[in-house]
């Protein structure tokens, strides 16, 4: 018989798959709120806040999500356009380059805002607030600052990303956040990155648990500088003696056709050419790319193992907790037996928040037992009232959480 809940490498794809469309969400977010800001201030340089609204009074957080611009909003909170009002003379003689008034750029602002928060409702990522009995949004614009490095021809922030074992040149490409300082934990190396003002990447390796392994060429031509921590990194050869002592330049690990795809005789193995021996503290810079990607190892989830019986309702939560406590204390190991011990003691911890607040709200009682899967989704929605009480922003909260689950779902902490 199958199970409903996957396992190996499908669980694996399927959280990077999921993973990958919140973090796509968030890009497209920032790169159409700073058209958005673009556009506006071409109009009103002194622009900061959209007020908006999201559907009707009555609408707001059910789909299909059209977002309206009611106010745009300069220092001090003075409107300096309200959709109520006829727009003072700058407005009304404004052109865009393609001569497009005022009145029909409103419309296209409201299409790109609609676009950036997807399927989202408005206060995943804006401020709601009452507003004459009706829920507004403000909206804070990004800074000339934000918007001038989104049109950088070279952003100086990267994205890390993991090619796992597919020989399409675009397959399982899996995007994490882009910060300036992107790190990857790689078969438990940890690979730091960062591009300098002279275009140079700068990759810091730092060897925690096991030797390094290899990693995709970056391209003839690419300069890469990598600076080593305290474990030098071995050079990795298929030649001994004398022809391994030489200084000639590195080559390219696997050679490519003129599409980007391996030639034929090199599907199955890159070649392995000598790469440097650096000791710690030592700074490489390569011509390019040397390393292979035929040593490259997958990460192995490490989920909480699931109960022997079917858990139906949120009372059976109770006589789980015992089970799910295991040694009574985290093991922080270093198997795959440990983690998993480790993540059901995590598991534990939501079942006993999970069971009480099925209690408080009367999930479980007398009469009624829901079902673990409405209480949890139940919990999560008063999580965003409360959230929103305290006046803390829930999806990065999300996103803070999902950057604990990953590690510790990887073994990885």
């Amino acid at each position: 018989m199958t199970t409903l809940k996957p396992e190996g490498a499908l669980q694996r794809r399927q959280f990077l798959a999921r993973q990958t469309l919140d973090v796509a969400q968030d890009h497209l977010y920032e790169v159409l709120l700073g058209d958005v800001a673009r556009i506006v201030r071409d109009a009103l340089p002194t622009a900061i806040y959209l007020v908006l609204e999201v559907n009707d009074q009555n609408l707001y957080n059910q789909p299909p999500y059209r977002v309206g611009l009611l106010r745009i909003v300069g220092p001090g909170a003075p409107a300096l356009w309200a959709r109520d009002q006829e727009p003072g003379a700058t407005l009304a003689d404004y052109r865009t380059d393609e001569d497009i008034p005022w009145s029909t750029v409103v419309p296209h602002i409201e299409q790109l805002l609609t676009a950036a928060i997807g399927t989202e409702v408005g206060g995943m990522w804006w401020e709601p607030e009452s507003e004459d009995g009706n829920t507004v949004f403000w909206c804070k614009l990004p800074t000339a600052a934000d918007v001038a490095a989104l049109q950088a021809r070279q952003p100086r922030n990267l994205v890390a990303y993991l090619v796992e074992d597919d020989p399409r040149p675009w397959g399982a490409l899996w995007f994490s956040p882009s910060t300036p300082r992107p790190t990857m934990a790689v078969a438990g190396v940890a690979i730091t990155a960062s591009l300098a003002d002279d275009d140079v990447l700068t990759v810091e390796i730092d060897p925690t648990k096991t030797d390094p392994k290899m990693m995709r060429p970056a391209g003839p031509g690419t300069a890469v500088r990598v600076l080593l921590a305290d474990t030098a990194v071995p050079a990795p050869s298929t030649r001994s003696g004398d022809d391994a002592a030489g200084d000639e330049e590195p080559e390219v690990a696997a050679s490519e056709d003129r599409d980007g795809s391996p030639q034929d005789g090199d599907q199955n193995e890159s070649a392995e050419t000598e790469v440097p021996v650096g000791q710690p503290g030592t700074e490489l810079v390569l011509a390019s790319s040397t390393l292979s990607v035929s040593d490259a190892q997958q990460r192995v989830a490490r989920p909480a193992p699931a109960p022997d019986f079917p858990v139906t309702a949120a009372s059976q939560l109770e006589n789980l907790l015992a089970w799910y406590a295991g040694d009574d204390e985290m093991r922080y190991g270093y198997t795959v037996e440990d983690d998993r011990h480790d993540n059901a003691r995590r598991a534990g911890f939501a079942a006993l928040a999970v069971f009480a607040y099925a209690h408080r709200v009367g999930a479980i009682n007398a009469a009624n037992d829901e079902d673990p899967e409405t209480v949890i989704s139940d919990l999560l929605g008063d999580l965003r009232h409360l959230a929103d009480s305290l006046g803390l922003d829930f999806a990065e909260l999300d996103r803070r959480g999902r950057g604990h689950y990953e590690p510790e779902l990887y073994g990885e902490v």
